[in-house]
């Protein structure tokens, strides 16, 4: 059977030790949906921008040809990264008028470290 996306849930959870109740669920099986919805999107982000997947993929026989594991590696720190800004921003306070400073994380995934290990994987945007 292929992979539907990359990275996976399992992974996810031991790199980054979130818990279900760190995000608002229930169980480790409502945990586990939402974080390979999270890896779908970030699957989608990533084959969007490489031009290419490697999801579904089959040799000449027709058996699943696995995917590189550096790129479900990166998946696996991107969902992490979302991850990591989800629990954050439930555990900050609502800024006040009078504070002095606002920080703004940013909410892209595709930041330039991303960016150049996806070339790894990209035949248009390979590596030079």
């Amino acid at each position: 059977m292929s992979q539907t996306f990359y990275g996976d849930a399992a992974s996810l959870v031991a790199r980054t030790g979130v818990q279900p109740d760190d995000l608002g669920f229930s169980s480790d099986s409502d945990l586990a949906a939402y974080l390979e919805g999270l890896l779908a999107e970030v699957s989608d982000t990533f084959d969007r921008y490489m031009g290419i997947t490697y999801l579904g993929v089959t040799d000449a026989d027709g058996n699943p040809v696995p995917v590189p594991a550096g790129l479900n590696g990166v998946a696996n720190d991107c969902g992490g990264y979302v991850v990591a800004q989800q629990v954050a921003s439930r555990q900050t306070p609502v800024v006040r008028i009078d504070d002095f400073r606002v920080t703004v994380t940013s909410s892209s995934i595709l930041t330039p470290d991303v960016k150049e290990r996806l070339k790894l994987y990209a035949p248009n945007r390979g590596v030079k």
